[in-house]
Formats: structure tokens, sequence, C-alpha cells
């Protein structure tokens, strides 16, 4: 019976915390012509304490092509803080790429807490017209 009690409790638990983990968050205004970067975490690496996240990034209003959507009407480059620090340029009038790959380095987490070990990781991008360096562009970010 009290081993019945804990497990329940164990599982409860884990699945809270599970549902917890799995929310869409997004930053920025929704409604005007923009750069949208949708980000997926596909690997943890807790040891090197670096995450690899897919990056999908998108026309939204003036920015895509009135003909197909998922095409810039002009080269964007997207400015990233990752762990090689490679800026993603997009083309003008070409269909976007299925997703670029960063790694980011995560913080404020520990190995050793395993199976319940956390940790935190900051995401930053800035969008601009390839040949303007000074023009940024509106972002937002859906992790």
């Amino acid at each position: 019976m009290v081993l019945a009690t804990f497990i329940g409790i164990g599982l409860g638990t884990y699945v809270a915390s599970k549902k917890a983990g799995q929310r869409q968050i997004s930053i920025g205004d929704a409604g005007q012509a923009k750069v949208e970067v949708k980000v997926w975490i596909q690997k943890v690496d807790a040891v090197a304490q670096i995450a690899t996240l897919a990056v999908l990034i998108l026309p939204r209003g003036d920015l895509a092509d009135p003909d197909y959507s998922l095409a810039f009407t002009k080269p964007v480059t997207v400015e990233n803080f990752s762990v090689k620090g490679t800026p993603f340029n997009v083309k003008a009038n070409e269909l976007i790429p299925t997703s670029f790959e960063m790694q980011v380095g995560m913080g404020k987490g520990s190995v050793t807490d395993y199976p319940f070990d956390q940790y935190e990781l900051e995401i930053f991008f800035a969008a601009h017209p390839t040949e303007d360096l000074a023009t940024l562009l509106p972002v937002t970010v859906t992790l």
C-alpha cells in the first residue's frame, strides 16, 4: 500500500512536470510585417551544457512574397547568439530552407540532478535587411 502511494506520487509529479515543460511561448507583435522565428529544442547535452536548436525563419506581412508566403521579398539576415555566432542569411524570392541549426550554451543546471535536472538558456535574434545593418526588422520568436 505504501509502495503504491509512492509510485502514484512519483508518476503524478512526472506527468505534471512534463506538461509544464511542453508549452508554447510567443514573444513579439503578431500583427505587423516582420520576421517570425520558430525554435524547437532538438537535443540537450547536459555534460557539455549545450542545447541544439532547430530554427525556422518565416516572412510575415510585407516581407512575405505575395505569390508564395514562404519566400522573402528581400534578402534578410537574422543574427543570433549561438556558440558559433553564424548569422542566418535568407535570400529574396527563394523558398526558405527546412530549418537552420544552432547551438546555445545552457546555465543554472546540474547533470547530477537527473532525472529532475532543469536548465536555463537564453536565445537572441535580431533581423535586418542583408544590405542594411542599421535597419532592424521586427521579430517574433516562438519556442
